[in-house]
């Protein structure tokens, strides 16, 4: 059972350390201005974060999986699980959005805010997905 244990504290670094930047990257985006001065150096900042996050998602995947295998997958029987699981797939194509949305910011004015707006929107939506998943892993409710 001790690497059940650290397979779990694992899981829960990568959590807080990797995907805990998604807030970060909300609150960037709620900051960015079409032909603002500061836009290029935030965009950067907004494209390493979603990176880091891109990472982090994909030790997420491999650390569950270690931890499936203690347990025989037993989680993966429990709908709690099977709906964690298939919104953490919908945040990693949010993720993925972020990041292709990042190079229609720098682009036209016109163009720029729509792309911010969408921007915005993913980004907070990567964090509601994030809550929903920790709560559902947490309160196991069916």
């Amino acid at each position: 059972m001790m690497w059940y244990q650290f397979g779990l504290a694992v899981h829960a670094l990568v959590a807080v350390l990797g995907i805990g930047q998604v807030l970060a990257i909300a609150f960037l985006a709620s900051d960015l201005r079409p032909g603002s001065e500061q836009l290029a150096g935030t965009v950067a900042v907004i494209r390493r974060l979603s990176r880091v996050t891109s990472i982090s998602l994909g030790l997420m995947l491999l650390s569950g999986i270690g931890l499936m295998i203690p347990t025989h997958g037993a989680y993966g029987q429990q709908w709690w699980f099977r709906i964690s699981f298939l919104l953490f797939l919908v945040l990693g194509f949010f993720n993925g959005q972020v990041g292709r949305g990042l190079r229609k910011v720098t682009g036209p004015s016109t163009e720029a805010g729509a792309a911010i707006g969408r921007l915005r929107s993913n980004a907070w939506t990567m964090c509601g997905l994030v809550a929903i998943i920790v709560c559902l892993m947490a309160a196991k409710p069916f």
